[in-house]
Protein backbone atom coordinates (compact mmCIF):
# COMPACT_ATOMS: atom_id res chain seq x y z
CA UNK A 1 0.00 0.00 0.00
CA UNK A 2 1.46 3.15 -1.14
CA UNK A 3 -0.06 6.73 0.40
CA UNK A 4 1.27 9.77 -1.99
CA UNK A 5 0.82 12.72 1.18
CA UNK A 6 2.09 16.25 0.80
CA UNK A 7 1.63 16.90 4.64
CA UNK A 8 3.32 14.61 7.44
CA UNK A 9 2.23 16.32 10.50
CA UNK A 10 -0.93 15.19 11.77
CA UNK A 11 -1.45 12.83 8.94
CA UNK A 12 -3.05 9.22 9.40
CA UNK A 13 -4.18 6.13 7.74
CA UNK A 14 -7.59 4.14 8.97
CA UNK A 15 -8.50 1.08 7.71
CA UNK A 16 -12.03 -0.06 8.37
CA UNK A 17 -12.25 -4.16 9.01
CA UNK A 18 -12.10 -5.84 5.40
CA UNK A 19 -10.54 -3.07 3.82
CA UNK A 20 -7.17 -4.96 2.50
CA UNK A 21 -6.85 -8.79 2.59
CA UNK A 22 -3.62 -10.56 2.78
CA UNK A 23 -2.30 -13.36 0.28
CA UNK A 24 -4.44 -15.80 2.17
CA UNK A 25 -7.30 -13.29 1.37
CA UNK A 26 -8.06 -12.72 5.40
CA UNK A 27 -9.67 -9.57 5.69
CA UNK A 28 -7.46 -6.78 8.27
CA UNK A 29 -9.16 -5.55 11.39
CA UNK A 30 -9.63 -1.89 12.13
CA UNK A 31 -6.78 -0.04 11.77
CA UNK A 32 -5.25 3.49 12.71
CA UNK A 33 -2.18 4.66 11.78
CA UNK A 34 -0.13 7.33 12.46
CA UNK A 35 1.98 8.59 9.25
CA UNK A 36 5.70 8.79 9.83
CA UNK A 37 7.57 9.01 6.02
CA UNK A 38 5.60 10.31 3.38
CA UNK A 39 6.85 10.63 -0.40
CA UNK A 40 5.47 13.47 -2.86
CA UNK A 41 4.67 10.96 -5.27
CA UNK A 42 6.66 12.46 -7.83
CA UNK A 43 7.51 10.18 -10.76
CA UNK A 44 11.14 9.83 -12.44
CA UNK A 45 11.98 12.66 -14.37
CA UNK A 46 12.36 11.36 -18.33
CA UNK A 47 12.52 12.58 -21.99
CA UNK A 48 8.32 13.33 -23.29
CA UNK A 49 9.64 14.68 -26.78
CA UNK A 50 12.06 16.37 -29.13
CA UNK A 51 12.52 18.16 -32.33
CA UNK A 52 15.94 18.35 -34.26
CA UNK A 53 16.44 21.41 -36.55
CA UNK A 54 19.42 20.25 -38.78
CA UNK A 55 20.29 23.33 -40.75
CA UNK A 56 21.07 25.34 -37.00
CA UNK A 57 22.68 22.01 -35.63
CA UNK A 58 19.83 22.18 -32.78
CA UNK A 59 18.43 19.49 -30.56
CA UNK A 60 15.16 20.79 -28.23
CA UNK A 61 14.43 18.41 -25.77
CA UNK A 62 11.73 18.18 -23.48
CA UNK A 63 11.06 16.62 -20.18
CA UNK A 64 8.22 15.79 -17.55
CA UNK A 65 10.07 17.63 -15.01
CA UNK A 66 12.57 20.39 -14.47
CA UNK A 67 16.41 18.53 -15.15
CA UNK A 68 19.33 20.17 -14.11
CA UNK A 69 20.80 21.45 -17.56
CA UNK A 70 24.57 21.10 -16.17
CA UNK A 71 24.67 17.62 -15.61
CA UNK A 72 23.84 16.81 -19.92
CA UNK A 73 26.20 14.32 -20.67
CA UNK A 74 25.87 14.41 -25.11
CA UNK A 75 27.08 11.41 -25.25
CA UNK A 76 24.54 9.38 -23.86
CA UNK A 77 21.65 10.32 -26.95
CA UNK A 78 21.50 8.49 -29.96
CA UNK A 79 19.69 9.80 -32.62
CA UNK A 80 18.43 6.86 -34.54
CA UNK A 81 15.88 5.87 -37.70
CA UNK A 82 13.64 3.57 -36.32
CA UNK A 83 12.01 2.82 -33.13
CA UNK A 84 14.77 -0.11 -32.87
CA UNK A 85 18.33 0.83 -33.78
CA UNK A 86 19.99 -0.73 -36.76
CA UNK A 87 23.32 -1.42 -37.64
CA UNK A 88 24.83 1.71 -39.70
CA UNK A 89 21.07 3.97 -39.03
CA UNK A 90 21.93 5.73 -35.92
CA UNK A 91 24.15 8.26 -34.38
CA UNK A 92 25.52 8.24 -30.94
CA UNK A 93 26.54 12.02 -30.11
CA UNK A 94 30.03 13.17 -28.58
CA UNK A 95 30.94 15.26 -25.99
CA UNK A 96 31.95 17.80 -28.65
CA UNK A 97 27.41 18.62 -28.22
CA UNK A 98 26.93 21.02 -25.07
CA UNK A 99 24.10 22.20 -23.81
CA UNK A 100 23.80 26.64 -22.32
CA UNK A 101 20.10 25.91 -21.08
CA UNK A 102 18.62 26.75 -17.70
CA UNK A 103 17.19 24.31 -15.44
CA UNK A 104 13.58 23.47 -16.93
CA UNK A 105 11.75 21.26 -19.01
CA UNK A 106 13.00 22.24 -21.97
CA UNK A 107 16.96 21.90 -23.12
CA UNK A 108 17.92 23.00 -26.04
CA UNK A 109 21.70 21.06 -27.04
CA UNK A 110 23.68 22.98 -29.71
CA UNK A 111 25.70 19.84 -31.88
CA UNK A 112 29.11 20.15 -32.39
CA UNK A 113 29.88 20.16 -36.30
CA UNK A 114 31.34 16.65 -35.71
CA UNK A 115 27.63 15.53 -34.72
CA UNK A 116 26.41 17.45 -36.94
CA UNK A 117 27.92 16.20 -40.11
CA UNK A 118 28.04 12.77 -39.15
CA UNK A 119 24.03 12.29 -38.82
CA UNK A 120 24.07 14.34 -42.25
CA UNK A 121 25.90 11.91 -43.94
CA UNK A 122 24.07 8.49 -41.91
CA UNK A 123 22.10 7.13 -44.54
CA UNK A 124 18.33 7.58 -43.97
CA UNK A 125 18.90 9.14 -40.73
CA UNK A 126 17.27 12.38 -39.62
CA UNK A 127 15.84 13.49 -43.18
CA UNK A 128 12.18 13.34 -42.22
CA UNK A 129 10.21 13.03 -38.68
CA UNK A 130 9.75 9.30 -40.24
CA UNK A 131 13.32 8.49 -39.55
CA UNK A 132 14.39 10.57 -36.67
CA UNK A 133 14.52 8.61 -33.28
CA UNK A 134 15.98 9.47 -30.15
CA UNK A 135 17.54 6.82 -27.39
CA UNK A 136 19.24 8.49 -23.99
CA UNK A 137 20.74 6.40 -21.15
CA UNK A 138 19.72 7.20 -17.79
CA UNK A 139 23.23 9.38 -17.03
CA UNK A 140 22.31 11.53 -19.81
CA UNK A 141 20.79 14.50 -17.65
CA UNK A 142 19.89 14.04 -13.71
CA UNK A 143 16.60 16.33 -11.92
CA UNK A 144 17.07 18.98 -9.77
CA UNK A 145 17.50 16.50 -6.76
CA UNK A 146 20.28 14.75 -8.76
CA UNK A 147 18.55 11.67 -9.49
CA UNK A 148 19.02 10.11 -12.87
CA UNK A 149 15.98 10.56 -15.54
CA UNK A 150 14.22 7.34 -16.49
CA UNK A 151 16.41 5.86 -19.76
CA UNK A 152 14.86 6.20 -23.40
CA UNK A 153 16.04 2.66 -24.57
CA UNK A 154 16.08 1.15 -27.82
CA UNK A 155 12.26 0.12 -29.05
CA UNK A 156 11.20 2.72 -26.79
CA UNK A 157 12.94 5.43 -28.60
CA UNK A 158 10.53 9.24 -29.23
CA UNK A 159 10.23 9.99 -32.72
CA UNK A 160 10.63 13.42 -33.46
CA UNK A 161 7.73 15.58 -33.54
CA UNK A 162 9.37 18.29 -35.76
CA UNK A 163 12.10 18.02 -38.04
CA UNK A 164 13.90 20.81 -40.00
CA UNK A 165 15.73 19.26 -42.49
CA UNK A 166 19.18 20.02 -43.91
CA UNK A 167 18.76 22.57 -46.82
CA UNK A 168 21.99 24.38 -46.36
CA UNK A 169 24.50 24.53 -49.19
CA UNK A 170 27.07 23.44 -49.07
CA UNK A 171 30.50 25.70 -48.90
CA UNK A 172 34.60 25.83 -49.02
CA UNK A 173 35.44 25.83 -45.36
CA UNK A 174 39.33 25.33 -46.83
CA UNK A 175 41.44 24.79 -49.68
CA UNK A 176 44.90 24.23 -50.21
CA UNK A 177 46.96 25.22 -53.72
CA UNK A 178 49.71 22.67 -54.49
CA UNK A 179 51.32 24.69 -57.80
Amino acid sequence: LKLYLRVMQNSFVVLQNGSLLDTSFNPNLYSFVNITTSTTGASVTSLTSFSLDMNAGLLHLTFNDVVNASTFVASGVIIQNAIYRAPNYFYQLTLGSYTQSQDGYFITVLLSDQDLNQIKVTPDLATRTADTWITCSAETLKDVNGINILATTNGNAIMAYELTPDTTPPHISNFTLDL
